[in-house]
């Protein structure tokens, strides 16, 4: 005897035209996901392109860098204040040697040093930072001189005790300060260029800057 409940296949409840598999319909949501993912994702970059292209036209532009205060890592320098700033084209940047990009920007940074080094209009300081809070200066100092000892020039470091000019640099309006943080200051101790971050070529727009600041402050020097 056949089984009533079992339908006959030619009774059979047919697939409508319209109908899709689970798996296709979730593919193109997921490629339309990733498309858009992948068209953020390029304007997000055209962006931090353009920012640090902007450099230049940072909201800090113009504004004075006071109440500066680095700890040299040498014993027989000064330590570095307002008044260090003035009457020279300042490159300071913030880095660390557990920074990944702080460590691909720092052979720009020297090629940029052994460039303007001969200039007696130009300073660049670097200002190495802890990692963490509980890092003492002694072990900071050990790290930074073993990461530098690896190239054959070096400009002058210091160190930032207790986040002093940081601290300034955010009140001043730098509310994304991070690693590393670039600045160029002309020979006044204005802020000329600020960027925070580092990118491929970056350092040719820096360079630039340099430049036209250099070109600058040696035209104003009265003649012999």
């Amino acid at each position: 005897m056949s089984d009533l409940s079992e339908t006959p296949l030619s009774e059979a409840p047919l697939e409508s035209d319209d109908y899709e598999p689970f798996t296709r319909r979730h593919t193109r949501l997921l490629i339309i996901l990733i498309v858009g993912i992948i068209v953020i994702g390029l304007a997000w970059m055209q962006r931090q392109r353009m920012s640090y292209q902007d450099g230049t036209a940072h909201p800090l532009v113009g504004t004075a860098l006071t109440g500066v205060r680095l700890q040299p890592s040498a014993e027989d320098a000064k330590i570095v204040t307002e008044d260090t700033l003035h009457g020279k084209v300042t490159l300071i940047n913030f880095w660390g040697t557990w920074c990944p990009p702080c460590r691909q920007e720092m052979p720009h940074l020297l090629e940029m040093f052994e460039e303007f080094r001969q200039d007696p209009n130009f300073q660049m300081l670097l200002v190495s930072c802890r990692g963490t809070s509980r890092q003492s200066l002694e072990k900071l100092r050990e790290e930074t001189d073993k990461y530098l000892s690896r190239f054959p020039l070096r400009p002058p470091v210091y160190f930032d005790e207790n986040q002093v000019t940081r601290r300034r640099i955010v009140e001043l309006g730098l509310s994304d300060f991070g690693y590393p943080t670039t600045l160029i200051l002309d020979p006044q101790g204005n802020i000329r260029g600020l960027w925070v971050g580092y990118q491929p070529g970056l350092e040719n727009l820096q360079r630039s800057l340099i430049k036209r600041l250099l070109r600058d402050a040696g035209m104003a020097q009265p003649a012999p």
